[in-house]
């Protein structure tokens, strides 16, 4: 049979949201380097906010282990006294 009778009748209406609302543009990947190293500070965090000093200094010491590391697409580090005396400034 059809609808019952006195039913309202409901219609999609056309949605548009302000500018502030629009939707975000999809984030950029992070390196995995990055990645890590976001990890692993929180990983010291937790184990200084537990009482785990040992635990955390390990994880200090790969912290700068990986610093240390060149990264992929990174210009290298130049010792700025040794270049300058190398081009004779």
């Amino acid at each position: 049979m059809g609808a019952a009778s006195g039913a309202a009748s409901v219609e999609a209406a056309p949605v548009s949201f302000p500018a502030t609302m629009q939707p975000m543009p999809a984030p950029t990947p992070v390196p995995p380097r990055a990645a890590l190293l976001a990890h692993l500070g929180a990983a010291v965090a937790a184990a200084v906010a537990t009482g785990d000093l040992e635990g955390a200094r390990v994880v200090h010491e790969a912290i700068g282990k990986l610093l240390a590391l060149p990264s992929d697409g990174a210009a290298p580090v130049v010792d700025l006294d040794v270049e300058r005396r190398r081009r004779g400034r």
